[in-house]
């Protein structure tokens, strides 16, 4: 179903070209339709992934050689001067690699092989943010023939489909988002295409890959005066990195702290852009691990962002709004007193649950007011634990990891959730609730000191 509706929209607000009858006389040896049929009188179509063979072979062959993280790389149509397409390629944590070709999800090549979309959708991934999950290519938000949208899609390994991951309805705004990633999570930075053209800065969102709930995080820290939606960003081993003018917009993927840097690289790639104005048929961004490289018309240029970044000053990505004043909530606002009310007794409840109980339990620290959705419960459970060190295995039995079997696999889910964890935690009081350690008696040992937040 999703992919007739896809199709349908697509016909309908697609350009207008030449109505072409083909039979299957017409097609090749190869199954393909040939050029002089499919493309007389439209000389902008293409076949399924065909910009690849734009491609010079031995440049494309020579970049995938060196086994990069990613790159993209801009060629132009042999039928149509100054018709640009871009080729994507992205390595999945496993060690799989995709390669496919922007607003086309009718081809996906992996690994070197051959097409395994079976895909009819043309369009609707222009300026997605594409990302790995569970060893599958997904694109959340993008554009379908200039119809910003929020859809979180994915190619199925099982039926080699386009499929969409339901959500939540997406807060307003967040079509036009800045739309970034890390093991765990999308963030959404919801504001105009410029933030210069906003008002008040602009909105934090989250949703978690695995969940379905928008989360407001907080708002984005005044001190980045520029970004555009329209800049994709780049996913290096530790950083996220997007160019602004002259300098590399540097976020670090472990605390979601930023830091702005002059750059070389990106000084090189917009003068290039500048001189050329548009993007020039063999142009390629790369990187790996934490190196960028650009080439362009004018040569090419490498970087290595943690060596860039040394020395930088980082600063929390999200910030918390102000809180009004308590009076004014009370007087402006009826629903107020009975929130507060409720706090009275909620808290008279607690002080006499502890005389009863004549147990201790560990101050919670305050919620954060931007923040709409309740903390989740494994972040309830840990806080129960503070200034505590746990195991590892005391660690999974709080998180639900003790029935998994595999040492790989759950050490592999635990890092991602204690990640989800810190960085729900950052966002909601400021600090990461568990870091992590090694036993100074047996540095094999790794334990886990929950912080206390409520000092």
């Amino acid at each position: 179903m999703w992919k007739h509706i896809l199709f349908a929209t697509v016909c309908a607000t697609s350009l207008p070209v030449s109505v072409i009858s083909a039979s299957p006389a017409d097609a090749n040896d190869s199954g393909c339709t040939p050029d002089s049929v499919l493309f007389e009188g439209n000389l902008r179509a293409w076949y399924p992934g065909e910009p690849i063979q734009w491609a010079d072979q031995n440049l494309l062959d020579s970049l995938i050689a060196t086994d990069p993280d990613g790159f993209y790389y801009v060629v132009e149509s042999p039928r149509t001067q100054g018709y640009i397409k871009t080729i994507r390629y992205l390595k999945s944590p496993s060690g799989r690699n995709a390669m496919f070709v922007d607003g086309d999800l009718r081809y996906i090549q992996y690994d070197g092989g051959s097409n395994q979309s079976k895909s009819i959708v043309v369009g609707h991934n222009y300026y997605s943010h594409i990302y790995w999950y569970q060893d599958q290519l997904h694109f959340q938000n993008g554009r379908a023939n200039w119809i910003e949208h929020t859809q979180r899609l994915y190619h199925s390994n099982e039926t080699q489909e386009i499929e969409m991951r339901a959500h939540s309805n997406a807060p307003p705004g967040a079509e036009n988002a800045v739309v970034f990633s890390n093991d765990t999570a999308s963030f959404l930075i919801v504001s105009p295409s410029q933030l210069m053209e906003a008002a008040n800065q602009p909105s934090i969102y989250s949703l978690a890959h695995h969940g379905h709930q928008w989360q407001k995080l907080g708002q984005l820290n005044s001190g980045i005066e520029r970004l555009s939606n329209s800049v994709h960003s780049w996913t290096l081993q530790d950083y996220i990195i997007y160019c602004t003018q002259i300098t590399f917009l540097v976020i670090r993927k472990s605390d979601l702290h930023w830091a702005s840097v002059p750059s070389d690289l990106a000084q090189f790639k917009i003068n290039s852009y500048k001189i050329h104005q548009e993007k020039q048929n063999g142009t390629w961004f790369a990187w790996k691990g934490n190196t960028a490289e650009f080439r362009g018309p004018e040569g090419k240029y490498t970087e290595d962002i943690s060596k860039l970044v040394q020395g930088a000053e980082w600063s929390p990505l999200i910030v918390h709004s102000p809180p009004e004043p308590l009076f004014k909530k009370i007087i402006g606002n009826l629903s107020a007193w009975m929130a507060f009310l409720g706090l009275i007794i909620c808290g008279m409840t607690i002080v006499l649950w502890r005389f009863v109980s004549k147990g201790q339990m560990p101050q919670i620290p305050p919620a954060n007011p931007d923040v709409d959705a309740p903390p989740s419960s494994i972040l309830v459970a840990l806080l129960k634990h503070a200034s505590q060190q746990l195991s590892c295995d005391e660690l999974d039995a709080l998180i639900g990891l003790s029935e998994v079997q595999s040492p790989e696999t759950r050490r592999s889910r635990r890092a991602r959730i204690v990640q989800l964890v810190n960085t729900e935690s950052t966002a909601r009081y400021g600090q990461a609730l568990l870091v992590r350690n090694r036993l100074e008696s047996d540095r094999r040992v790794v334990i886990y000191s929950v912080q206390d937040l409520s000092e």
